[in-house]
């Protein structure tokens, strides 16, 4: 909502996220769910880890992903994107860190998310560290419901450290408040992105 709400007027915000699905699954249900929107995307968020780093034989097998494997299924992730969407901008997102003790291990869930990073790296594309940014807060349980899923402070965090990571990568998308209100989404906000449908002191009285 948050993200939605940055590029209101100026781009739609689409979730293809799936609850409970790791990269292995991910890449099976990835047939087709870009190329109807070749020529028309902006970007393209990749946020895996939190259930691929499920420690192995203590959490739910069906999800464990060795990490390197892991690794190679984002670089197939990102590939695919661009196979069916064409040039297209892709940002890779770390796993957050978690601050569960059994099938999950905040130290595990670390590796993932250097992977992702070097992922990202080798592909040349920009990442967003969550992990970093959560885990070097003194109050990290915070950031969690339940050790594992977001919190609403937590979901603040992850979408400030993501519209920071897009505004630095990719300044063509970045919204610049308006100065006045702070809103991304009125006549005094600017983007390169242009902005669809006149704003509501664009119309006359006339009905």
């Amino acid at each position: 909502a948050r993200l939605a709400d940055y590029y209101q007027r100026r781009a739609d915000v689409l979730n293809r996220g799936f609850s409970g699905y790791n990269t292995e699954w991910a890449l099976k249900v990835m047939d087709g769910m870009f190329a109807r929107m070749k020529g028309t995307l902006e970007l393209v968020v990749v946020f895996f880890g939190a259930n691929d780093s499920v420690v192995d034989g203590v959490g739910d097998a069906r999800q464990y992903v060795p990490v390197e494997r892991y690794g190679g299924n984002l670089k197939k992730i990102v590939e695919e994107i661009q196979r069916q969407a064409g040039p297209t901008k892709v940002l890779i997102v770390t796993p957050p860190p978690t601050t569960r003790n059994e099938e999950r291990q905040n130290p595990n869930t670390q590796r993932y998310a250097e992977e992702a990073i070097r992922t990202a790296q080798a592909l040349n594309i920009p990442y967003a560290d969550i992990y970093t940014a959560l885990n070097t807060d003194p109050h990290l349980p915070r950031f969690f419901s339940d050790g594992l899923h977001l919190s609403a402070e937590g979901n603040e965090a992850v979408y400030r450290a993501l519209i920071r990571t897009i505004e630095e990568a990719f300044p063509t998308l970045k919204v610049t408040p308006c100065p006045v209100t702070g809103s991304t989404a009125n006549r005094g906000a600017s983007s390169q992105l242009p902005h669809y449908h006149p704003f509501h002191g664009e119309f006359s009285r006339e009905l």
